[in-house]
């Protein structure tokens, strides 16, 4: 749990700044809270492991910052994209709905 620790207090209150600030829009639109918190933290420290130097000791939050940070981006974009495909997918469905008006129109 090395995410718990941290090197002194200038560090651990500089992690608490900013992870209230991620979990707060967290909190408010992620609908599966405590599993989706869990993965990120089991993510982040597995990529830590893996990608950090060895002989050194990792601690901090760090980790799951850049993972709330990272999640938060990619569910905003993706939800960007869905609405840009809703928008087209309806003005192509007014499109053809004015199309086969203009075809029952000019008979």
């Amino acid at each position: 749990m090395s995410w718990t620790m941290h090197g002194n207090w200038n560090h651990l209150e500089n992690n608490l700044l900013i992870l209230i600030q991620l979990i707060i829009p967290f909190v408010i639109f992620e609908k599966q809270l405590i599993k989706k918190f869990w993965q990120l933290i089991l993510i982040s420290g597995c990529f830590t492991w893996i990608l950090g130097t060895s002989n050194t000791i990792h601690i901090g939050a760090s980790s799951l910052i850049f993972a709330l940070i990272g999640y938060i981006l990619s569910t905003g974009i993706c939800t960007i994209l869905n609405i840009i495909d809703l928008r087209f997918k309806i003005t192509k469905a007014n499109h053809n709905i004015l199309q086969s008006n203009n075809k029952y129109n000019n008979k």
